[in-house]
Protein backbone atom coordinates (compact mmCIF):
# COMPACT_ATOMS: atom_id res chain seq x y z
CA UNK A 1 0.00 0.00 0.00
CA UNK A 2 2.61 2.12 0.74
CA UNK A 3 4.15 1.80 -2.88
CA UNK A 4 0.83 2.86 -4.11
CA UNK A 5 0.94 5.65 -2.39
CA UNK A 6 4.71 7.09 -3.15
CA UNK A 7 3.72 6.16 -6.94
CA UNK A 8 0.43 8.16 -6.74
CA UNK A 9 2.62 10.91 -5.37
CA UNK A 10 5.54 10.33 -8.05
CA UNK A 11 2.60 10.34 -10.62
CA UNK A 12 1.13 13.67 -9.66
CA UNK A 13 4.93 15.07 -9.21
CA UNK A 14 5.79 14.63 -12.64
CA UNK A 15 2.11 15.77 -14.08
CA UNK A 16 2.45 18.58 -12.16
CA UNK A 17 6.10 18.95 -13.05
CA UNK A 18 5.36 19.13 -17.28
CA UNK A 19 4.08 22.76 -17.99
CA UNK A 20 0.56 23.23 -19.30
CA UNK A 21 0.35 25.24 -21.75
CA UNK A 22 -0.97 29.00 -21.30
CA UNK A 23 -4.06 29.96 -22.35
CA UNK A 24 -3.57 32.87 -24.96
CA UNK A 25 -4.83 36.00 -24.04
CA UNK A 26 -8.30 36.88 -24.79
CA UNK A 27 -7.37 39.91 -26.84
CA UNK A 28 -5.19 37.41 -29.14
CA UNK A 29 -8.91 35.10 -29.50
CA UNK A 30 -11.05 38.62 -30.80
CA UNK A 31 -7.82 39.28 -33.09
CA UNK A 32 -8.21 35.53 -34.56
CA UNK A 33 -11.89 35.70 -35.06
CA UNK A 34 -11.83 39.46 -36.21
CA UNK A 35 -9.56 38.09 -38.57
CA UNK A 36 -11.50 35.21 -39.35
CA UNK A 37 -14.73 37.04 -40.22
CA UNK A 38 -12.19 40.03 -42.38
CA UNK A 39 -11.66 36.46 -44.70
CA UNK A 40 -14.94 34.89 -44.53
CA UNK A 41 -16.57 38.45 -45.89
CA UNK A 42 -13.60 39.03 -48.61
CA UNK A 43 -14.48 35.42 -49.82
CA UNK A 44 -18.16 36.21 -50.16
CA UNK A 45 -17.49 39.44 -51.67
CA UNK A 46 -15.26 38.18 -54.42
CA UNK A 47 -17.53 35.20 -54.96
CA UNK A 48 -20.27 37.73 -55.48
CA UNK A 49 -17.53 39.98 -58.01
CA UNK A 50 -17.31 36.84 -59.64
CA UNK A 51 -20.65 35.81 -60.46
CA UNK A 52 -21.42 39.48 -61.31
CA UNK A 53 -18.74 38.79 -64.09
CA UNK A 54 -19.99 35.69 -65.03
CA UNK A 55 -23.54 37.25 -65.40
CA UNK A 56 -21.90 40.08 -67.39
CA UNK A 57 -19.58 37.38 -69.57
CA UNK A 58 -22.50 35.35 -70.94
CA UNK A 59 -23.68 36.17 -74.22
CA UNK A 60 -27.49 35.93 -74.15
CA UNK A 61 -29.61 35.64 -76.66
CA UNK A 62 -30.77 38.69 -78.93
CA UNK A 63 -27.37 40.25 -77.76
CA UNK A 64 -23.86 41.51 -79.28
CA UNK A 65 -20.92 39.59 -77.79
CA UNK A 66 -18.28 41.09 -75.55
CA UNK A 67 -16.68 44.74 -76.88
CA UNK A 68 -19.20 44.33 -79.53
CA UNK A 69 -21.89 47.75 -79.41
CA UNK A 70 -25.72 46.84 -80.42
CA UNK A 71 -27.15 49.52 -83.18
CA UNK A 72 -31.29 48.78 -84.07
CA UNK A 73 -30.45 45.68 -85.58
CA UNK A 74 -26.63 44.80 -85.77
CA UNK A 75 -23.84 44.58 -83.54
CA UNK A 76 -20.81 47.00 -83.97
CA UNK A 77 -17.07 46.68 -82.95
CA UNK A 78 -14.50 49.39 -83.57
CA UNK A 79 -11.16 47.74 -82.62
CA UNK A 80 -8.58 50.58 -82.28
CA UNK A 81 -5.96 48.69 -82.04
CA UNK A 82 -5.30 47.48 -85.31
CA UNK A 83 -4.64 49.51 -88.60
CA UNK A 84 -5.03 47.41 -91.83
CA UNK A 85 -5.65 47.23 -95.54
CA UNK A 86 -9.05 47.29 -96.43
CA UNK A 87 -8.61 43.55 -97.43
CA UNK A 88 -6.60 42.57 -94.07
CA UNK A 89 -9.11 44.48 -92.56
CA UNK A 90 -12.62 42.23 -93.84
CA UNK A 91 -10.72 39.37 -92.97
CA UNK A 92 -9.97 40.49 -89.28
CA UNK A 93 -13.38 40.95 -89.50
CA UNK A 94 -14.22 37.92 -90.34
CA UNK A 95 -12.10 35.96 -87.86
CA UNK A 96 -13.69 38.31 -84.95
CA UNK A 97 -17.44 36.61 -86.42
CA UNK A 98 -18.27 39.71 -88.63
CA UNK A 99 -17.70 41.46 -91.65
CA UNK A 100 -16.56 45.07 -92.62
CA UNK A 101 -19.67 47.55 -92.13
CA UNK A 102 -22.43 47.45 -94.99
CA UNK A 103 -23.94 50.94 -94.45
CA UNK A 104 -26.86 50.38 -97.01
CA UNK A 105 -30.05 51.92 -95.43
CA UNK A 106 -30.45 55.36 -93.09
CA UNK A 107 -31.18 53.34 -90.26
CA UNK A 108 -27.64 51.90 -90.19
CA UNK A 109 -25.61 54.92 -91.44
CA UNK A 110 -27.84 56.74 -88.24
CA UNK A 111 -26.57 53.77 -85.61
CA UNK A 112 -22.97 54.81 -86.91
CA UNK A 113 -23.58 57.97 -86.29
CA UNK A 114 -24.39 57.36 -83.37
CA UNK A 115 -22.10 54.67 -82.62
CA UNK A 116 -19.26 57.34 -83.18
CA UNK A 117 -20.78 60.13 -81.19
CA UNK A 118 -21.94 58.54 -77.87
CA UNK A 119 -19.79 59.27 -75.01
CA UNK A 120 -17.23 56.03 -75.21
CA UNK A 121 -16.79 55.72 -78.84
CA UNK A 122 -16.38 59.71 -78.97
CA UNK A 123 -12.80 59.35 -76.77
CA UNK A 124 -12.27 56.59 -79.02
CA UNK A 125 -13.23 58.02 -82.52
CA UNK A 126 -11.30 61.47 -81.46
CA UNK A 127 -8.04 59.55 -82.62
CA UNK A 128 -9.74 58.54 -85.58
CA UNK A 129 -9.59 60.05 -88.43
CA UNK A 130 -11.63 57.59 -90.88
CA UNK A 131 -12.33 54.07 -90.78
CA UNK A 132 -12.50 51.45 -93.48
CA UNK A 133 -16.74 50.53 -93.68
CA UNK A 134 -17.38 46.90 -96.04
CA UNK A 135 -17.78 48.92 -99.67
CA UNK A 136 -15.43 48.28 -102.42
CA UNK A 137 -14.74 49.01 -106.84
CA UNK A 138 -11.40 46.22 -107.70
CA UNK A 139 -9.88 47.11 -110.68
CA UNK A 140 -9.91 43.30 -111.76
CA UNK A 141 -14.00 43.40 -111.58
CA UNK A 142 -16.63 45.30 -113.52
CA UNK A 143 -15.89 48.72 -112.19
CA UNK A 144 -18.97 49.00 -109.93
CA UNK A 145 -19.09 49.90 -106.53
CA UNK A 146 -20.35 46.85 -104.14
CA UNK A 147 -20.88 46.33 -100.39
CA UNK A 148 -18.98 43.11 -98.89
CA UNK A 149 -22.29 41.13 -99.11
CA UNK A 150 -22.51 41.61 -102.82
CA UNK A 151 -24.97 43.69 -102.94
CA UNK A 152 -24.31 47.53 -105.44
CA UNK A 153 -24.03 50.14 -103.58
CA UNK A 154 -26.96 52.62 -103.64
CA UNK A 155 -26.68 55.16 -106.67
CA UNK A 156 -27.29 58.03 -103.80
CA UNK A 157 -24.32 56.63 -101.93
CA UNK A 158 -21.82 56.53 -105.20
CA UNK A 159 -22.65 59.49 -106.14
CA UNK A 160 -21.17 61.37 -102.88
CA UNK A 161 -17.72 59.45 -104.44
CA UNK A 162 -15.93 60.84 -107.15
CA UNK A 163 -15.84 59.20 -110.09
CA UNK A 164 -13.34 56.95 -110.55
CA UNK A 165 -12.72 54.68 -113.39
CA UNK A 166 -11.58 52.34 -111.73
CA UNK A 167 -9.49 50.47 -114.73
CA UNK A 168 -7.23 53.32 -114.27
CA UNK A 169 -6.30 53.75 -110.69
CA UNK A 170 -5.86 50.55 -108.08
CA UNK A 171 -8.86 48.57 -106.07
CA UNK A 172 -10.40 51.52 -104.45
CA UNK A 173 -12.24 50.82 -100.95
CA UNK A 174 -14.96 52.91 -99.05
CA UNK A 175 -13.83 54.59 -95.88
CA UNK A 176 -16.35 56.39 -93.28
CA UNK A 177 -15.21 60.36 -92.51
CA UNK A 178 -16.57 61.94 -89.76
CA UNK A 179 -18.36 64.23 -92.26
CA UNK A 180 -19.60 61.09 -94.61
CA UNK A 181 -17.88 58.78 -97.27
CA UNK A 182 -14.72 59.00 -99.07
CA UNK A 183 -12.69 56.49 -101.01
CA UNK A 184 -9.30 55.43 -100.97
CA UNK A 185 -6.59 53.02 -101.79
CA UNK A 186 -7.45 49.93 -100.67
CA UNK A 187 -3.86 49.06 -98.88
CA UNK A 188 -3.64 52.11 -96.85
CA UNK A 189 -4.16 51.22 -93.33
CA UNK A 190 -7.11 52.37 -91.68
CA UNK A 191 -9.05 51.59 -88.22
CA UNK A 192 -12.12 49.31 -89.25
CA UNK A 193 -15.62 49.06 -88.35
CA UNK A 194 -16.61 45.32 -87.74
CA UNK A 195 -20.37 44.29 -88.01
CA UNK A 196 -22.00 41.23 -87.30
CA UNK A 197 -26.49 39.97 -86.95
CA UNK A 198 -27.57 39.88 -83.60
CA UNK A 199 -27.43 36.21 -82.69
Amino acid sequence: MEMQIVFVIFIFTVVNSIKQPASPPVWEYTYQYELFEKIQNTVYYLNSDVTWIREKLKHPKGSCPNFWLRGNSTCYLLPLHWRLEWKKAQTTCERLGGYLAVVDTPVEKNDIKELLDNEMARILHDAVESLWVGGYMFADDDGKWRWVDGNPISADDVALLSAVDARQWRDRCLEWLPTGWSEEDCVVRKHMLCEKEIS
